[in-house]
C-alpha cells in the first residue's frame, strides 16, 4: 500500500481492515516536508487500540487521502497509548503525541468505520456530521448526490416530484429519487404547489441548517430559499454561465466542447443564476453520449456537492458573481428534436457530419437520432433510430459499412461516418452490417 501512496498527494498515513487475514493494519510516514513538524519514521501497526486518553485535547485542520482538497477541525487528545503488534506478531505499547499521536488516531478511527467528518465541529460546538440538510431532487441522476448527503449529514427530509402518469397505461411512476427516500425511510414530500402554506410550514419545522437542490425540476420561491440557516444550493452539470437550464449534458456534446463539470452555486429565484460557491471539471471523451456523461457527472456531482457544503460553513469561499454577458441557455428537448430529414444528402455535406454525429451521441438515451426511408410527400417512411456511430479519418475496411466519402473543405482532411449501431421500426437494435443484409443503406 506504501507504493500506491504518492508524494505528492502529501498522505502521512494509511489504513486497511481485512488484509487477506483478519487483522487491521496501518502504515505511518513523514518525511519532513515542513521544517518545523517534526518526522515520522515508517511505523506499521497491526490490531491497534487506544487504551487511553489524555484529558487535554486540541483541535487541529485535518485531511484525508480518501477526501481530497477537503480539510475540517477536529478535536483530539494531544496524547493516547495504544497496544499493537509489529509485522512479525510482536506486542507492543506506544505513548503518541503531535503529529504521530494525531495520524495513528485518525487511522484507528477508519478501521473502526468513523472517519473525520464524524468529529470536525462547526460554531456553537455542534458536529460537522448533525448537519440538517433537506435535499431536493426527482431523478436517478441525483441519487448519488442523495447518498453522500446521507452518509455525511443529517438528511432530515428529501423533496421529489409527484408521482406521474406514464408508458401506455398510464400508469403512476414514482420518481427513483422518491424511491429511494421511502427504502431509506427518510421523510419525503411530493407536494404539487410549492408555494402552498402547509408545506411551507412543515419544512420551517424541519429547521433545515442547508437545502441542496439537484435536478429537481421546478423552481424554489424565495420564501422556501430563505428558510436554512446557511444557505440554499443548487448542483448544475455544466460549467455555469455556460448551459443554463433543463439540458447542459446534451447541449455540451452538441456544441463539440472538450470539457464540462459541475457548478454548485448559491440559489437566487432566476434559473441556474445565483453566485457560484465551487467548480469541478471533467474532460468529454471524444465517444461519450449524454448516457455516460451524465454518469460521471452524476458522481462528480456527488463530491462536488460535500465540497461545497463544507466550504460554505467554514466560510472558506466567497461565491462569486456570475458573468450574465456568457451565459447560455437550453431548452427541454422533445422527440422531434432528433429527427433528420434526409439524412442521406446531408452526410454528403462535409460542414454538417461532424454536427450528424455528435447529434447521434447527445440524443442518447432520449430522445435518439432517427430518420426515414422511402418515404415521400404523401406518406411517412420507415423510421429508422442511429443508437452509435463514430467519425473516422482513415478509408474504412474491405466490408465494412460506411457512408460515402465527405468532401472536406479545402485543406481539410476527408472524413467518413461509420453507423454502428441501429434500429429498424417494429425491431429490436441490430449492427448496422446485419441490417444492411436485406435492407438499402440509410447513407
Amino acid at each position: 500500500m506504501i507504493n500506491e501512496v504518492k508524494s505528492s498527494a502529501l498522505g502521512v498515513g494509511l489504513s486497511a481492515p481485512q488484509l487477506g487475514k483478519t487483522i487491521k493494519a496501518l502504515v505511518c510516514y513523514y518525511g519532513g516536508q515542513d521544517e518545523q513538524v517534526k518526522n515520522i519514521p515508517l511505523t506499521i501497526l497491526v490490531n491497534p487500540t487506544i487504551t487511553h486518553v489524555f484529558k487535554e485535547q486540541e483541535t487541529l485542520v485535518e485531511g484525508c487521502l480518501s477526501f481530497p482538497d477537503v480539510f475540517l477541525p477536529v478535536a483530539r487528545p494531544v496524547k493516547v497509548h495504544i497496544l499493537a503488534q509489529d509485522r512479525f506478531g510482536k506486542k507492543i505499547k506506544l505513548r503518541v503525541d503531535c503529529l504521530l499521536g494525531r495520524v495513528i488516531q485518525h487511522e484507528i478511527d477508519h478501521l473502526n468505520g468513523i472517519i473525520y467528518f464524524d468529529k470536525a465541529e462547526i460554531a456553537g460546538g455542534k458536529k460537522l456530521s448533525d448537519l440538517r440538510v433537506l435535499f431536493f431532487a426527482t431523478p436517478s441522476f441525483s441519487l448519488p448526490t442523495l447518498e453522500s448527503l446521507k452518509f455525511h449529514f443529517h438528511l432530515i427530509g428529501v423533496v421529489s416530484e409527484p408521482d406521474k402518469p406514464a408508458g401506455r397505461g398510464n400508469v403512476l411512476k414514482t420518481s427513483a429519487v422518491a424511491l429511494a427516500a421511502k427504502q431509506d425511510n427518510i421523510p419525503l414530500f411530493q407536494p404539487e404547489n410549492l408555494a402552498d402554506s402547509h408545506f411551507v410550514k412543515q419544512l420551517y419545522e424541519l429547521k433545515p441548517d442547508m437545502i441542496v437542490v439537484c435536478a429537481y425540476g421546478k423552481i424554489l420561491p424565495k420564501e422556501i430559499l430563505d428558510i436554512p440557516k446557511y444557505t440554499s444550493l443548487n448542483v448544475h452539470p455544466s460549467l455555469l454561465p455556460k448551459f443554463r437550464g433543463p439540458t447542459p449534458i446534451q447541449n455540451a456534446i452538441l456544441a463539440g466542447e472538450k470539457t464540462t463539470g459541475v457548478t454548485v452555486i448559491a440559489m437566487d429565484e432566476q434559473i441556474d443564476h445565483g453566485p457560484i460557491v465551487i467548480t469541478d471539471k471533467i474532460k468529454i471523451a471524444p465517444a461519450a453520449n449524454a448516457e455516460k456523461l451524465a454518469q460521471k457527472l452524476s458522481q462528480l456531482a456527488s463530491w462536488t456537492t460535500i465540497k461545497a457544503i463544507v466550504n460554505i460553513v467554514y466560510k472558506k469561499v466567497r461565491p462569486q458573481v456570475q458573468d450574465d454577458s456568457q451565459a447560455t441557455f437550453t431548452h427541454l428537448l422533445k422527440k422531434e428534436d432528433g429527427f433528420i430529414e434526409n439524412l442521406k444528402l446531408k452526410t454528403q455535406n462535409a460542414n454538417e457530419i461532424q454536427e450528424i454525429e455528435r447529434k447521434i451521441r447527445a440524443f442518447y438515451p432520449w430522445p435518439k437520432v432517427w430518420t426515414e426511408i422511402g418515404g415521400d410527400l404523401a406518406k411517412r417512411g420507415k423510421r429508422i433510430i442511429i443508437h452509435r456511430a463514430h467519425l473516422q479519418n482513415s478509408p474504412p475496411k474491405a466490408g465494412q459499412p460506411r457512408a460515402e466519402i465527405h468532401n472536406p473543405p479545402a485543406g481539410g482532411q476527408i472524413s467518413y461516418l461509420i453507423l454502428d449501431i441501429v434500429q429498424p421500426e417494429g425491431k429490436k437494435p441490430m449492427k448496422y452490417s446485419d441490417y444492411l443484409k436485406g435492407n438499402p443503406k440509410i447513407i
